[in-house]
This record gives structure tokens, C-alpha cells and sequence, in this order.
């Protein structure tokens, strides 16, 4: 499985596996009785360990839930923060950013993403506020890209604007598709083959940018 606390540099093999255990079993706690419901001693009985080894891995509950969606974020910022904006093809290099991603996630296995998503959707309000941060960082990001890519120094900042827009709703869009299959079908399958409609985007997206005589 694939876990947050896998990604922390400074932590021993043990303290990683301890946390890692930690976080599977919060996980199958929340899924199965609700955010609200579970106490941080419950966490600590399923885990087998003492809320003193919950509260110094995982100081709320809060960050239990929630610890490997803000990992994943910092991942994908990093990832949009290596992209070169002068690079041709600015939208396709920010959208293999998430390509790189899911690949990693499913080198690991999507098992703990899946229970990550039954976790957290029993506390959507959590999940929810979140999940909005985030989006807003992710098009910041992306917005400082586009707008120093040399394809579109031309275009307006409302166009910029929602081309951001759309490539954020394009990923949310296969991911949706995916979870309503039941994760029949290859996440990453269904990512490359986004790409094709990502093309046609910046074929338009590239025309609407040059200036007009």
C-alpha cells in the first residue's frame, strides 16, 4: 500500500511501518463507523500501540485522514514546479505531471487509495474543505506556468484563467470516470488516453492565443 507516511525522508524503517500500520487501521475505522465516530484511542487499540505513538506520528485525527492527500498534493506541486514553461507543449508536460503520479500510485498498489477514498468520503466536510485548498493551489501553479510559457504570452488572463480551469477538470473528470466503473479499467489507462482530448484542447488553446491581425 501505498501511504503518506512512506514519503517522510527523516524516519526509521520501523517508525514507518508503525505509522503506515497507524494509518491503515484509522482508515478502516473511518470507513466503517464515520469520521466523527472513531476517537484517537480506538485508532491506537486497533493499531496496537499507545495514543502517545498516535499523537507523536499523527497529532489530530484530522491529520490521520487527511496527511496523504496533502502528501500527494506537495508531490504534484513539486512535479508542476519542474516543468520548464518554455518548453513546447505546456499543457501536455503539466498534464504528465499526474501521468508520473498515478504511475507511482499504482507501482504501489491502489489498495490504500481505495481505502484512502472510503475513509474519506465519511467525512466529506473535511475531505471537501481540503480538497478546495488544494485545487486552488493546484491552479495557481498551473496559472504561473501558462502564463510564463512563451505559447501563450499572448493570451489574456481570462483565457490563461480557464484553460486552468480546464486541464484541473479534465484530471478530476478521468478519476470520476474511473471510481464510477468500480476501477474496472487501468487509471493510468484512462490518463493517456485523456491526453487525446488534452491535444485537441491545445490545438484550440494555441489558436485562441495568437493575436488576431
Amino acid at each position: 500500500m501505498l501511504h503518506a507516511a512512506s514519503t517522510e525522508v527523516a524516519i526509521s524503517p520501523a517508525r514507518r511501518r508503525k505509522a503506515e500500520d497507524i494509518e491503515t487501521k484509522a482508515w478502516i475505522l473511518f470507513a466503517e463507523h464515520g469520521f466523527s465516530n472513531v476517537t484517537m484511542d480506538q485508532v491506537a487499540s486497533a493499531a496496537g500501540c499507545s495514543i502517545r505513538t498516535v499523537t507523536r506520528l499523527f497529532p489530530t485525527k484530522e491529520d490521520l485522514l487527511l496527511i496523504f492527500m496533502r502528501s500527494k498534493n506537495a508531490q504534484i506541486l513539486a512535479e508542476f514546479d519542474a516543468v520548464d514553461p518554455n518548453e513546447p507543449g505546456i499543457l501536455k508536460n503539466l498534464w504528465r505531471c499526474w501521468v508520473r503520479m498515478t504511475q507511482q500510485v499504482e507501482e504501489a498498489g491502489l489498495e490504500g487509495y481505495s481505502l484512502f477514498r472510503q475513509a474519506s468520503a465519511r467525512a466529506p466536510e473535511v475531505a471537501d474543505r481540503v480538497a478546495g485548498e488544494q485545487q486552488r493551489m493546484l491552479q495557481a501553479r498551473i496559472l504561473l506556468k501558462l502564463r510564463s510559457s512563451p505559447e501563450f504570452s499572448e493570451a489574456s488572463a481570462v483565457e490563461t484563467m480557464e484553460l486552468a480551469y480546464l486541464l484541473l477538470a479534465l484530471n478530476a473528470a478521468t478519476v470520476a470516470a474511473w471510481q464510477e466503473e468500480r476501477q474496472e479499467h487501468d487509471l493510468l489507462v484512462l490518463l493517456n488516453n485523456a491526453e487525446r482530448a488534452l491535444e485537441r484542447l491545445a490545438t484550440v488553446a494555441a489558436a485562441v492565443a495568437q493575436p488576431s491581425n
